[in-house]
């Protein structure tokens, strides 16, 4: 599942225009997508594959979660969700205000799946909050996603790559760096209809590597005027687990609540820019379907 929050991406709107958004709410349109998927009239396949048809999607959702990874409160936030989809022989193409753009194509008979998919990024500034004091500014409006897996019935296994440029800009430093921040994580995830096959619950489990470069800009901290300083290494960043419970009142309408819950790695719980190693996010949303 992917890892963003709405609540980022207030920040960002609130810091340029539409095109230099620095975070997208890619945790709430990924259940939008799902919702989707699960109350569509039942088909041949796995209930994961689209069926052949053109798909527009509103609503509204209440998300709480933190400003950026780590962050020592919650910030509400009242989140409009829009998106459309069209599917066809196993190919989907999907795009929305918030999720970006993309692409997905589904061998029907096997349930393997590939995906790639262009997004907003995310951003911090060491305005934020007092902990990031001495931290570096980060600027990453594109986030880049690759996934593939296997997707039969009701589970869905997938592992996937996201590659973020980022321009880093130090506190200490003159010109800002380049650098392209990577992850992987594999996946796991399954869907269980309940109660008359109106009522879903979705449940997920990720575990998220990082590479240096994501690791030297989101958790080390090595300015000179800090009064701590700290390097994180390459690796394991977090573990992540995910609740969606979804109740269709009819084809077109949908209410949902979702959970999701970080446990990051001692390398990233340790730094000095993180208040807390568990990290919490809690939302609900309603939805219509044209």
């Amino acid at each position: 599942m992917p890892g963003i929050n709405p609540v980022k991406l207030r920040k960002a709107i609130s810091r340029g225009p539409l095109m230099r958004l620095n975070e997208t709410a890619l945790l709430l349109i990924f259940f939008l997508s799902m919702s989707t998927a699960v109350a569509a009239p039942e088909g041949k396949g796995s209930l994961w594959t689209k069926r052949d048809s053109l798909k527009l999607c509103a609503g509204m959702g209440v998300y709480s979660a933190p400003l950026y990874t780590g962050a020592g409160k919650n910030t509400p936030l009242v989140f409009p969700l829009i998106s459309a989809e069209y599917g066809r022989s196993g190919l989907r193409l999907f795009a929305g205000v918030i999720d970006g753009m993309g692409v997905e194509y589904t061998h029907e008979r096997s349930g393997l799946f590939t995906s790639l998919s262009f997004a907003f990024g995310e951003s911090r500034d060491p305005s934020d909050s007092a902990r990031l004091k001495g931290s570096a500014q980060i600027d990453a409006p594109v986030r880049y996603c690759l996934e593939a897996g296997y997707a039969p019935d009701i589970v869905r296994l997938s592992v996937k790559g996201e590659m973020m440029p980022a321009r880093v800009r130090s506190s200490e430093a003159d010109n800002p760096q380049n650098i392209n921040c990577l992850r992987a994580a594999p996946s796991a995830e399954i869907l269980i209809p309940l109660l008359f096959g109106n009522l879903y619950l979705l449940c997920g489990a990720s575990l998220y590597f990082m590479d240096s470069n994501t690791a030297d800009s989101w958790y080390s901290l090595e300015a000179e005027s800090s009064s701590k300083k700290y390097s994180a290494q390459a690796g394991i960043e977090k573990f992540q687990s995910d609740l969606l419970l979804l109740y269709d009142f009819s084809y077109h309408i949908s209410l949902g609540g979702f959970a999701r819950t970080e446990f990051l790695s001692a390398g990233c719980a340790d730094s000095p820019l993180s208040a807390h190693s568990t990290i919490f996010s809690t939302g609900c949303y309603t939805m219509y379907r044209f």
